[in-house]
């Protein structure tokens, strides 16, 4: 398993146009990290203008269904 924050600091410089959000979604997709970790990574890496605080428990469990998704073999 990849490093979280190398994953999310790749895509960072790969898409710089997007929000921080859309990249620790992606830097998290199909990769099995525990809620815990996500939940950890996410206030340490998503700038916080670009979420509702209040919201950030919703966030947190679909960046954990995203992390439990499955990958396809193409």
């Amino acid at each position: 398993m990849k490093s979280l924050e190398r994953r999310f600091n790749n895509l960072q410089e790969k898409r710089p146009g997007c929000s921080s959000l859309i990249n620790f979604n992606g830097a998290v997709k199909a990769q099995g990290f525990s809620r815990k970790r996500l939940g950890h990574h996410f206030a340490k890496l998503v700038e916080r203008d670009d979420y509702d605080r209040r919201g950030m428990k919703e966030i947190v469990d679909y960046a954990f269904a995203l992390s439990c998704v499955k990958r396809s073999h193409e």
